[in-house]
């Protein structure tokens, strides 16, 4: 298991602790405490996994544009017009792109 999956575990199950906890001081019957204390651990849980995949999302998507931006600026030769540009074979490749946001306008 992954760090950040230990982490998300970690938090989700200190949030459900905090929330029986508080439940049963404020007078809730253990099981009404129990029962919150679940569904603030399959909530927190659930939100986490959904920021991961927002967060996935948004990396892949202007990690691609940033990459595909060069292609307008510079023009083909007319000779080679029918092969794609060396950016869109990496791509179609699969391989992993090395130039993008990450490089442009850094502090290096």
């Amino acid at each position: 298991m992954g760090l950040m999956h230990r982490f998300m575990y970690k938090f989700s199950s200190f949030a459900a602790i905090l929330a029986t906890v508080l439940a049963l001081t404020q007078g809730a019957s253990l099981e009404t405490a129990v029962f919150r204390g679940g569904v603030v651990f399959l909530v927190t849980l659930l939100f986490f996994i959904l920021a991961l995949y927002v967060l996935r999302w948004v990396i892949v998507a202007t990690t691609v544009v940033e990459a595909l931006e060069g292609d307008d600026e510079q023009p083909e030769p007319e000779k080679k017009k029918a092969s794609p540009a060396p950016e869109r074979e990496k791509l179609n490749k699969g391989q992993v792109v090395t130039e993008g946001m990450l490089l442009k306008g850094g502090n290096g």
